[in-house]
């Protein structure tokens, strides 16, 4: 017997200054324990902001879960989520946001897997502008592939060069300092996790906050970057490709914005999870 786990979701988040509100999430779909297909989609979603609309045309999620045909022990999740026509406060936007997940989960018991092995590979963004000017993005799926469950990613964490390879992918590479009398406290908590493990003898934690993304590059006009991370003057803060992993999980993120002015909140764009297990 297994138990199945995914959701996908397109956009929602909640608003904290001028004018309080919950954004609720749209287009959302979960996929029943049994495993099965869960569809949602949506036409048009459009909520006015102080400088312009949070909007999308359209926005599909599926997600399903089966044993793999001819392997019964071989469980299979996916998730998927398209969304056309992005516009965020006119600051960011996309022609496209996709996000593909691959969970795998080999349970037979002569060879079986303490977890899935969870991939992005797939997932991208199509002509994503930042005030309007159109950003190259360079993305890494195959090494957060090699490293597929937390269990391969703890293992690298103790050999030096595999070490290294992992904390290029992890948020907050790159990070200049950040000071609490300064910067938003979600910054300051990156950058402090981030640099805790940055030592030798440091060891990886329950969570590992990474991204496929490494570079951003084409930015203009004062917007600085360090991996994944965006920050615009006078908006807020854009993670982009943000994936979290967890033993047995993986949670992804397409945008995660941190408004900070004139407009306050947190949205997320294009966020799908994965994973699974078996009787225990």
């Amino acid at each position: 017997m297994y138990y199945y786990h995914a959701h996908a979701m397109a956009l929602g988040g909640r608003l904290t200054h001028p004018d309080p509100k919950q954004i609720e999430s749209q287009a959302s779909a979960s996929l029943p324990i049994t495993g099965g297909l869960a569809k949602a989609h949506m036409d048009n979603y459009r909520l006015v902001g102080l400088e312009g609309p949070i909007s999308f045309n359209v926005a599909q999620c599926t997600v399903t879960g089966e044993p793999t045909a001819g392997n019964p022990y071989l469980h299979t999740t996916q998730v998927s989520i398209e969304i056309d026509e992005l516009n965020v406060l006119n600051k960011v936007t996309a022609d496209r946001i996709v996000l593909k997940m691959d969970c795998r989960h080999n349970c037979d018991p002569k060879s079986k897997e303490e977890e899935p092995s969870i991939t992005t590979a797939g997932s991208d963004f199509v002509k994503l502008k930042i005030n309007g000017h159109l950003v190259n993005i360079e993305m890494d799926h195959n090494t957060l592939a090699d490293l597929g469950t937390y269990g391969k990613c703890a293992d690298a964490f103790k050999d030096p060069k595999k070490k290294e390879a992992l904390l290029d992918l992890m948020v907050g590479k790159g990070m200049p300092p950040q000071t609490a009398a300064t910067d938003p406290q979600h910054r300051v908590d990156i950058y402090t996790a981030y640099n805790k493990l940055v030592p030798a003898a440091a060891t990886l934690g329950k969570t590992v906050v990474s991204s496929f993304v490494k570079k951003i590059n084409g930015l203009k006009m004062g917007i600085e970057a360090w991996g994944p991370i965006i920050r615009i003057p006078n908006f807020g803060t854009v993670y982009l490709g943000e994936l979290v992993i967890s033993h047995g999980m993986r949670r992804l993120t397409m945008l995660r914005f941190e408004l900070g002015s004139p407009q306050s909140g947190s949205v997320g764009v294009g966020t799908g999870t994965g994973n699974g297990t078996d009787y225990p």
